[in-house]
């Protein structure tokens, strides 16, 4: 199975959570979703009035080197998805025993315009493709840490211009300040 099969079926609406520092306290809207994506190595423990705390899926990269594993009771049930292949670089250092719980995606989008997608906005992507109109929270372009580490340093390597995109593509509704604050 594929990544993109996986997620065919998503109930909606969907909300994918990023990383990136929250303005607003998002927890209550965001728990109101049917489909809660969440990233790599998320974290909802005291952070739940900021991010919510409903998880439906999860999507990493998979290098456990950089992503601790989840706590159990965070990790029942989820299958983590790549939005990567399982020969792209971004998989190139996923533990054996991890890779084989992974479910990969069967290609990779837009490369060429893309060449070091962040694995939010390389999910995002993949939504896209799909049809899906997702409501985007914490994503900020690599503007500050993560809402749990704010002193994270982000990959230097990442595409610059994801933020601008999601901005620009009506398939996707940044909420940023507010609920009532739509970044398009």
């Amino acid at each position: 199975m594929f990544t993109e099969l996986f997620l065919a079926g998503l109930s909606r609406p969907i909300a994918v959570i990023g990383n990136g520092r929250f303005h607003f306290r998002f927890g209550e809207v965001i728990d109101r979703y049917a489909t809660v994506i969440r990233i790599n190595a998320f974290q909802i423990d005291g952070y739940e009035q900021w991010c919510g705390s409903r998880v439906t899926h999860w999507c990493t990269f998979g290098d456990t080197t950089v992503n601790p594993p989840l706590p159990r009771r965070r990790r029942n049930g989820l299958r983590p998805l790549s939005p990567f292949t399982s020969i792209a670089p971004e998989s190139t250092n996923i533990k054996p025993h991890f890779r084989g719980r992974m479910i990969f995606a069967a290609r990779c989008r837009l490369r060429h315009l893309f060449p070091r997608p962040s694995t939010g906005f390389a999910l995002l992507l993949l939504l896209q493709e799909l049809g899906y109109q997702v409501d985007v929270f914490g994503f900020d372009g690599f503007t500050s840490g993560h809402y749990y580490d704010p002193g994270h340093r982000h990959d230097a390597n990442h595409t610059p211009y994801e933020l601008e995109y999601l901005r620009l593509v009506p398939a996707f509704r940044l909420f940023a300040r507010s609920p009532r604050s739509l970044g398009r």
